[in-house]
Parts: C-alpha cells; structure tokens; sequence
C-alpha cells in the first residue's frame, strides 16, 4: 500500500529557512507516512532548487504567488492525504505519531502555531491566531494544513488566490476543520522586518478585504488586495514595548472601501505577559 501523504511546500528563495522544514519531516519517511514531497517554486535565484534535488522532492516551478504555487503542487500530487507547509515551518517532533493515529479519517485539520521569536508581540499574535482559530476556525497558513483529497475535491478544491488562500480555503471548509496537538513553528522574519503591528494590521486589511468583497470577481478582488498591500504604516516606538504610535497613510482610500471605515484614532492596549505594564499604541489615518 503506498505511502498516503503528499507534502506541499510553496518557496521563493528559500535556501536559508528550508532545510530546518525539510530535516522536522525526516520522521514521517521512517514511519512510512510520506508518499512525495513536492517544494512548488515562484522563481528562486538563490539553492533553494539544489536543496530540493538533494533530498529528492519534486520541484516544479511556476508562476510566483503562494496561493498558487500551493495549488500547482497539490495538482501535481497523487497521495490521499496533503500536508501543506510554508518553507519557513517545521514541526515538532512527533508529528507524524500523531497524524498516522489519525488518517483512517477524512477531514481537514490545522496545528498549534509558534513563532521563532521571544518578542512580546510574537506571544501575543500566538494567543490571537491560536484563539482565532480554535474559535472562528480560521487557522493561519503557517499553522500547517492537513487535509484528505476527497474532502478538497468535494468542495471545489484549492482556492485559485495568490494571497490569503488561508483564508479562503477556511471559509469553504467552515467548521470541518479540526486543531491537532502539533507545534508547527514558524519563522518571523517578516515581523521584525517590517514591524509587528505594521504586519499585522497589513493582515487583518487585506483579511477583512477577502469578506468584505466575497461577492466581487476575483481579478477586481486581487487589485483590492495589492492596494492593501501598498498602505503605508510608519511606526515610531520611543521606548521598546512601552508606547508609541503608527501613522497610516491610506492613499487609495482602501480604509473606506471596508467595514472598518471611518476610523480617525484607533486606541489599542496590550498587556504584556511577563509584567503587570500596560502598553499603549494610538493608530491615526491620514
């Protein structure tokens, strides 16, 4: 009987975060679980392509866009059951213990997210997206998918989006998604690099943008997406976790495009969970 998981990985110049994923599935091969892995590419330039050859995974390469490259890789793929994980994700050990007791099953399950950062605002956004899914079963695309391909097909298949596919792919399955006890740890590269709250408030725009426009064409929804994308969010902390306050520059006027239109001063408040401080943010549009 063949090996029953596909594992899908989507990579655009990978080669530093790659191997730490590739060497957390080395379990799965042991207990027989992997049947192929498939790194879908969007155009590296760096050894992201040779790191794949030499651990013999499938590489395809395509046009650039995770939502995609996802979707490139699983039409490519022939296992019952697809594992779906960004190049900057690995999982904790024992992972594939815990999926194998499980694949006698069809449904569609997520994992436990964890960052590779000891910033407060990384163990913030942990507790939000972990609660966010758990409660609205909306899981992040870093906390890994694992889903039967009968119960893909049978709702019409991957999402053809190269962004917030996670979401869209959520909303088809509503509450057929189910948590496993499974760490997937992701990088945070792209948090310290642009800001935590820029990021994350990037995020919800462009999530509120995938309901708030449900009804439009795809095309039209895309542009609204990469409009999102181009807001512009200054961030200017004083004293580290203490205070501070973003400056949104919205010049499309995406803001009054979605539900949350109107807002001059957005108040925010986190409470830190390693002291009894408070730190307080002011967000203002321009």
């Amino acid at each position: 009987m063949p090996a029953p998981l596909s594992i899908i990985i989507p990579t655009l110049n990978s080669e530093y975060e790659l191997p730490e994923t590739l060497k957390s599935l080395f379990e799965g091969i042991e207990k027989n679980l992997i049947r192929e892995l498939i790194i879908s590419d969007g155009g590296s330039l760096d050894r992201t392509k040779i790191i794949a050859n030499e651990v013999g995974a499938v590489f395809i390469a395509g046009t650039r866009g995770r939502g995609t490259q996802i979707k490139r890789g699983i039409e490519k793929s022939c296992g019952d059951w697809i594992l779906i994980l960004h190049a900057d994700t690995s999982l904790s050990v024992g992972w594939s213990e815990k999926i194998f007791s499980k694949i006698d099953k069809k449904f569609a399950c997520y994992f436990k997210l964890k960052f590779k950062s000891k910033s407060v605002f990384a163990y913030i956004l942990e507790i939000w997206v972990n609660l966010r899914s758990k409660v609205f079963d909306l899981p992040y695309g870093d906390q890994g998918l694992l889903i039967h391909r009968d119960l893909l097909t049978s709702i019409g298949g991957f999402p053809n989006l190269p962004i917030m596919e996670d979401v869209a792919l959520a909303g088809k399955l509503k509450s057929k998604f189910k948590p496993l006890n499974i760490i997937a740890q992701t990088s945070a590269k792209k948090y310290h690099e642009k800001g935590w709250l820029r990021q994350s408030l990037i995020n919800f725009s462009i999530f509120f943008t995938i309901f708030a426009f449900d009804n439009v064409n795809t095309p039209d929804k895309l542009n609204i997406i990469q409009m999102v994308k181009e807001i512009n969010i200054y961030e200017d902390i004083t004293k580290p976790f203490i205070s501070g306050n973003l400056t949104v520059v919205d010049a499309n006027n995406i803001f009054e495009m979605l539900p949350i239109a109107g807002f001059e001063r957005l108040e925010l408040q986190l409470m830190s969970p390693h002291t009894d401080n408070n730190y307080n943010f002011t967000i203002v549009t321009h």
